[in-house]
């Protein structure tokens, strides 16, 4: 009876943080197919990626992402480990390329806390003209929460968010 009692209150501690945008981590490709994605394809790796599969959709099962490519990829033992979603945006947009990626940011860190790394920014403003001019590095911040890596990086044509587990 304590034993059962433990599992319980056990499970109710892990405070790993679920798949993103409605998917489940480990789900298989046959999974995913079913859930009827928007413009799914899926294709098992070849050769180099022996054992592997990737698939892209324009939408996810919660569909509440203002993010138009989600990359999925998956092994044959761990089944679904990665989950990748990318907005393009038009750089005449740049005031909300920076509101979008910081509310992007302040969502994952209400969830993973603290990010354990971010790239030298010393003046977000500068770094945001920049991209007008196709001038500037990536901007990346990276968080983690148990064996979960979230990775958020903005460039001179697109917003990505990855998370790996």
């Amino acid at each position: 009876m304590l034993a059962a009692l433990a599992v319980i209150v056990l499970s109710g501690c892990d405070n790993r943080p679920d798949a993103p945008f409605g998917f489940k981590w480990g789900q298989s490709v046959e999974e995913i197919k079913k859930l009827n994605l928007k413009d799914i394809d899926c294709s098992e790796g070849k050769d180099k990626y022996k054992g592997q599969a990737f698939c892209t959709a324009k939408t996810s099962p919660d569909d509440k992402s203002e993010y138009n490519e989600y990359f999925l990829e998956f092994t044959e033992n761990k089944g679904l480990f990665n989950i990748v979603r990318m907005r393009l945006y038009d750089k005449s947009a740049l005031v909300n390329v920076k509101k979008i990626f910081e509310k992007l940011n302040n969502q994952i860190k209400n969830e993973y806390g603290k990010p354990i790394k971010i790239n030298d920014r010393t003046d977000e403003n500068v770094y945001f003209s920049c991209l007008a001019d196709d001038s500037c590095e990536e901007l990346k911040t990276v968080y983690k929460k148990g064996d979960i890596e979230v990775l958020i990086y903005l460039n001179n044509h697109s917003i990505t968010v990855g998370y790996t587990k």
